[in-house]
Parts: structure tokens; C-alpha cells; sequence
């Protein structure tokens, strides 16, 4: 997931991944909110029905 982001976004690797997914908004106090798995996850709708 962090490599897609590095690419697509084109970010160096000596960009911390915390910091990557601070700036796109999908950490809020050290986890990952549910974007990150409606995004990136195999199956979303195992965790959350409603998507």
C-alpha cells in the first residue's frame, strides 16, 4: 500500500510513511481510519456493510 502511495503520489523514500498518510488524512491519533480500508482493503464491505 505505502509503495502505491510513494509512486502514485510521487514521494521519496525518505519521506516517513507516518507522514504520508498524515498529509492524506488517513491517520487520526496513531490509527488508520476507515478510508484507508475502504481504499486500499481487499474486501471493505467484510469490515464495514455499508460500503
Amino acid at each position: 500500500m505505502v509503495s502505491y502511495i510513494r509512486y502514485y503520489f510521487y514521494v521519496s523514500n525518505n519521506f516517513p510513511t507516518v507522514q504520508i498518510l498524515e498529509k492524506l488524512q488517513l491517520v487520526e491519533s496513531n490509527k488508520l481510519n476507515r478510508a484507508v480500508f475502504v481504499l486500499f482493503g481487499k474486501e471493505p464491505s467484510k469490515f464495514y456493510p455499508n460500503f
